[in-house]
């Protein structure tokens, strides 16, 4: 596992900048949410690390510059989930997830792929879909799927953009949480989140995105979340303290009206 770097990351668009240059350090085993409004260049900046989008200055891990590596050297290294997941083919369940070990090849088949599969179609609760064509699944079952399609390649590095926003709330917290595991192995999670009190929960780390900048990079905490929630999604936190001595739950109270 390495340092994720981001030297003046930047992304262009005709004149227009998308995303101002970004320079941090990610050590490993970090869960670090990205924070902003709709529209505020969270998803630029995933698609800018992962070398999907034109970009100034560098992305670079374990001292590979990531926009320079072929696709396939590139697979191996990271997984990127975007928002939308449409599906070509109504392929079954199991072999849309197989596809996430195409980048390997042969060291993609150790222990079998079938059981491979198996391993995380279950670890994402989704075992009974594993025969069900694709184009049969609710929104929320095909994002489950596609998150699959990401983690059974066990990259080090993984850029998820809203992984549970389709979610219900039981799958939300499971995925969550096996994601957190993941990161005390020391495998480095990038994810964009809107729901700050799952922030709160998971999240070690946050990156603060506003009109393509990155205005702010906290870790994660009451005092952060309070000072740059308001500004930048419109709408002071409120924190409940439990009965007894576990940390406050974060919540966002509606305005009254007259």
């Amino acid at each position: 596992m390495a340092d994720l770097i981001l030297d003046q990351l930047g992304v262009t668009l005709q004149g227009r900048a998308l995303l101002h240059p970004t320079s941090i350090r990610i050590s490993p085993g970090r869960f670090v949410a990205v924070v902003g409004a709709n529209g505020a260049g969270k998803s630029t900046l995933l698609r800018a690390i992962a070398g999907l989008t034109p970009i100034c200055g560098a992305a670079q891990y374990a001292g590979r510059t990531i926009g320079s590596l072929r696709p396939i050297e590139r697979a191996q290294l990271l997984g990127y989930l975007p928002q939308a997941h449409d599906f070509a083919w109504a392929m079954p369940v199991r072999d849309k997830v197989a596809l996430g070990l195409y980048a390997f090849g042969d060291r993609g088949t150790e222990g079998g792929v079938g059981a491979q599969v198996d391993m995380i179609l279950s670890a994402c609760g989704i075992a009974d879909l594993a025969d069900r064509p694709v184009d049969r699944l609710s929104g929320g079952e095909r994002a489950v799927v596609a998150l699959a399609r990401v983690l059974i390649a066990q990259t080090p590095l993984l850029l998820l953009d809203e992984p549970v926003a389709a979610l219900d709330i039981g799958r939300q917290y499971q995925l969550l949480e096996q994601l957190s595991g993941y990161c005390a192995n020391g495998r480095t999670i990038i994810t964009i989140l809107h729901d700050l009190a799952l922030v709160s929960q998971f999240a070690d780390r946050i990156l603060w995105v506003d009109s393509g900048k990155l205005v702010a990079d906290t870790e994660n905490s009451p005092d952060a979340i309070n000072t740059h929630a308001p500004r930048l999604l419109g709408r002071a936190p409120q924190w409940a303290k439990p009965a007894g001595n576990g940390p406050a739950t974060l919540f966002f109270k509606r305005e009254e009206t007259e």
